[in-house]
């Protein structure tokens, strides 16, 4: 009964596909597959090419809501969506400093690792 059962879990784990069967990109040590990877490049983008970003690290989300009527797509509150989502992903940058000036700048240059590691090989495993 055991060995049925063991060719059981067996068959059925060989039809699942691994998080990285499209490849995973290693970033800080972590591995994101490639829709987590690509996901946090597009806000990266956003985050980066966006005149809102400083104001979504310097404003509180009461102030942003109150800033955008609490509406999901306006421009300060998207990127501030998108600075959140950063703030989650293993990106390296300084979480915890006050200096807002400086965290924008760490943020920026994170994300634009990250393209580079994104579009290079270097990082990428299966």
């Amino acid at each position: 009964m055991k060995i049925a059962l063991g060719f059981l879990a067996l068959f059925l784990l060989s039809g699942c596909k691994s998080k990285c069967d499209e490849g995973c990109l290693i970033v800080n040590g972590e591995k994101l597959p490639f829709g987590d990877a690509e996901t946090l490049l597009l806000q990266c983008d956003n985050f980066r090419t966006s005149t809102l970003s400083f104001d979504a690290i310097n404003l509180s989300f009461n102030e942003i809501s109150k800033r955008t009527n609490n509406a999901p797509n306006a421009p300060l509150m998207s990127v501030h969506m998108d600075y959140v989502f950063i703030s989650e992903s293993p990106l390296v940058f300084d979480r915890k400093t006050k200096n807002n000036f400086l965290k924008h700048n760490e943020i920026r240059q994170a994300c634009l690792q990250l393209r580079r590691d994104f579009y290079g090989d270097r990082y990428w495993v299966n």
